[in-house]
């Protein structure tokens, strides 16, 4: 039985009954089944622990499989500090992971983008931006 199916069955039962403490005593279930459909239309107290974690920016990791023409090695991967999953660094570009919604910090990214020189290089080399991290 559904907790649906039970509120119709004790609202329905209350039609009948006339002692008053069974009306009391049905409408104090019905209430409490009905906040309980309510609670399970939010989710569990960790389903709501975990979005709430979610909300809150966090730093990705980041991934380099090259070389550049000086030998330095490219980040070219960016990997979700949830649920690892791995986004191109030029291409994938979200507030959010698309898998697992996890907000992504990305404040330091943005701060050495503000520092390119106008032709393009970088002031300071990204490898030693992520051996900080």
């Amino acid at each position: 039985m559904t907790e649906k199916e039970a509120i119709e069955i004790l609202e329905n039962r209350t039609k009948y009954y006339i002692q008053a403490q069974d009306i009391v005593a049905f409408g104090m279930a019905i209430k409490a089944l009905k906040e309980i459909q309510q609670y399970r239309g939010i989710g569990t107290a960790e389903e709501c622990r975990e979005a709430v974690e979610k909300q809150k920016a966090k730093k990705p990791d980041y991934e380099g499989d090259g070389y550049d023409n000086k030998g330095e090695l490219v980040y070219d991967t960016w990997i979700c500090p949830c649920c690892s999953e791995r986004y191109e660094v030029d291409y994938d570009d979200y507030e959010h992971c698309p898998k697992c919604g996890q907000e992504i910090d990305w404040s330091e990214e943005d701060e050495m983008k503000s520092q390119e020189s106008p032709d393009g290089k970088r002031l300071r080399e990204r490898e030693e931006f992520f051996k900080e991290g």
